[in-house]
């Protein structure tokens, strides 16, 4: 699963890539989250992109990712996600009003624009 959570950079900037592209079960979205969640604890601050594309997430899910996410959030100065789409958008819309509340989140369409706002 470590292949699905990966640094990368762009423009010199450290992202974590969290990739869910293609997933259709809660289990495998899990360990992408504990692999995340465990990087994050080491760190003092990070940048995070998500990749929604193409995959399937179950609204107990949802409840299962802020579970393992949230006591890292602290740590995380900005997120982007990227393949919100259909079915996934009633879940995303309430990310995109948290998102806006806080001001560090925002869903893209675009990998690019997304890792062009993550830098700023």
């Amino acid at each position: 699963m470590t292949e699905r959570v990966t640094w990368i950079t762009h423009r010199g900037i450290k992202i974590l890539l969290l990739d869910h592209s293609n997933i259709r079960w809660d289990e495998e979205h899990v360990k992408i989250l504990q692999t995340a969640a465990k990087i994050i604890s080491t760190e003092n601050e990070v940048r995070y992109l998500v990749d929604f594309t193409g995959c399937y997430i179950s609204g107990n899910m949802v409840q299962k990712g802020i579970s393992i996410m949230g006591p890292k959030e602290h740590k995380v100065t900005r997120r982007a996600f990227v393949g919100v789409t259909d079915y996934k958008l009633s879940i995303f819309t309430l990310l995109k009003v948290v998102a806006f509340i806080r001001g560090d989140s925002k869903v893209f369409h675009k990998q690019q624009d997304a890792l062009d706002w993550l830098i700023k």
